[in-house]
């Protein structure tokens, strides 16, 4: 039985997690790794009354509690957004769901640092609440609307970033279709028929610079691309 501190999960194609994993070696720290698209090989077994977690895989087990348990890397988190896709088996589609649902559940390891914990990435992949945020720390923030309506005044004479209010990934004549942000002008939008569903509709700001800002702890580290 080995006892291990460190929990990574990721996906057996991810090189990136692989360099994470040789740097762990050499510095001889006890870590476990799970891959995403392997979850079926593991024996697992997580159990509330002690907050253990138990996973055994090729004869060998590997153990770890709220105790020993101080950090997860958890790479590229997603909530899996599943329509009913006849194509995909009912196992498979459990699968997905339910081995997702676990992952999110890891999350009762409170006293362990996250990059990435499953609570904060639903937050983050909320636009306005991002945006709550943001101007809450004293950044400008563009005006923002959700609506499914353009009866509103002050669509006049100016350019919009219209959006998606979530990630929109539809099937179209058996081909996967992705809806991006668009800039269009306000006689565009006021001439739209919005009431099917609602969106996400921006001032919009030009020119521009992105900033991806990763938070450790205390710690933060901000890249900027044009």
């Amino acid at each position: 039985m080995i006892s291990f501190n460190i929990l990574i999960i990721s996906d057996k194609m991810d090189f990136t997690t692989d360099y994470v994993c040789i740097e762990l070696k050499r510095r001889n720290l006890a870590y476990f790794r799970i891959n995403l698209d392997e979850m079926h090989l593991y024996d697992i077994e997580l159990d509330l009354q002690t907050l253990s977690l138990t996973l055994r895989i090729a004869g060998q087990t590997y153990v770890t509690n709220e105790a020993l348990l101080k950090s997860v890397y958890y790479r590229a988190p997603i909530y899996l957004r599943d329509t009913y896709k006849p194509e995909v088996s009912a196992d498979m589609q459990l699968y997905r769901n339910q081995w997702m649902a676990f992952l999110r559940n890891l999350s009762i390891f409170e006293n362990a640092k996250w990059v990435n914990d499953p609570t904060a990435t639903f937050k983050a992949e909320n636009k306005l609440l991002q945006l709550i945020y943001t101007a809450r720390l004293g950044f400008t923030c563009p005006s923002t609307k959700i609506t499914n309506t353009t009866t509103i005044s002050d669509f006049l004479d100016k350019q919009y970033i219209v959006k998606s209010v979530d990630t929109a990934v539809l099937q179209i004549d058996s081909k996967d279709a992705f809806v991006y942000s668009n800039v269009i002008s306000d006689k565009e939008l006021l001439s739209a028929e919005l009431g099917l569903v609602p969106i996400v509709i921006q001032e919009y700001v030009y020119p521009k610079i992105d900033v991806r800002v990763t938070v450790v702890g205390n710690d933060v580290f901000a890249v900027r691309s044009e």
